[in-house]
């Protein structure tokens, strides 16, 4: 169950076996998160492997630090910048 602070209307509970209803998570916890919400709610390989699907809809600040910060690379899952 996602805290107050990071839930959307009608979206508390997220069922993370569901890719779409995960990437929404994914995705408001990135944008909305603070440090303690990324560490409990983002499975690092579950990340990697919908981070194709979540980052073109990020700030362009955000998707970079994202993807320097979780080692994600960018687009196709390209390696990270060194």
């Amino acid at each position: 169950m996602l805290p107050r602070h990071l839930s959307w209307p009608g979206m508390r509970e997220c069922d993370v076996t569901d890719e779409e209803t995960r990437r929404n998570m994914y995705g408001i916890v990135l944008t909305q998160g603070q440090r303690n919400d990324v560490a409990r709610f983002l499975n690092p390989r579950l990340l990697q492997q919908d981070w194709p699907k979540i980052r073109d809809a990020l700030d362009p600040k955000l998707r970079d630090y994202c993807e320097r910060r979780f080692a994600l690379g960018g687009p196709a899952g390209a390696p990270a910048k060194a």
